[in-house]
């Protein structure tokens, strides 16, 4: 079990330990997710759990380029508006024509 678990997590070092201790249990291998990730644990070959602190920092990050007008004006275009969407335009164009019978 020790070495199926090690040959998965050195083959693959960004899978966590469930996605291990699946792979060792669909080899035929009956272990527990308590002894995967205490192995792994114990010989040092899980990465740090930063992934939600990664995420909340990117979105700071892209919110801030928003609070200013250049980073608006780069994501739209030009004036930092919107252009109307393609239904939006059309019923702009047919809004003020007579109704004809």
């Amino acid at each position: 079990m020790a070495e199926a678990a090690r040959r998965h997590a050195l083959a693959h070092p960004d899978w966590g330990h469930r996605k291990v201790w699946a792979m060792c249990r669909y080899e035929g291998q009956p272990v527990s997710q308590a002894s995967v990730l205490r192995l792994l644990q114990d010989q040092g070959l899980l990465l740090e759990a930063n992934y939600q602190r990664e995420r909340r920092q990117l979105a700071k990050r892209r919110k801030a380029a928003f609070a200013t007008e250049h980073g608006r004006a780069a994501y739209f275009g030009g004036d930092g508006q919107r252009s109307p969407s393609r239904g939006q335009a059309r019923s702009a164009r047919t809004r003020n024509r007579p109704c004809v019978v």
